[in-house]
């Protein structure tokens, strides 16, 4: 994982770990939360690209924004 990482970092990508104890109520408590607010944050991003979204908004852009919805 580190050297995963490590190559991630000098590409420009990231990396984010998150501990969780395997199997215990408490990690699996924190794991839900975690997951939920990192699909909130993607919902909330797509949102508001959609709704800066104009008439005189270009094709490319659309289809752009339209693949990065699918790819997410």
């Amino acid at each position: 994982m580190d050297q995963i990482r490590d190559l991630l970092d000098r590409v420009g990508g990231r990396l984010l770990r998150f501990p969780v104890p395997a199997g215990t109520a408490d990690g699996d408590r924190s794991v839900t939360p975690a997951v939920a607010d990192g699909l909130a944050s993607v919902v909330a991003e797509h949102r508001a690209a959609v709704a800066q979204f104009g008439t005189d908004t270009r094709g490319d852009t659309l289809d752009r924004a339209a693949e990065k919805i699918r790819t997410t």
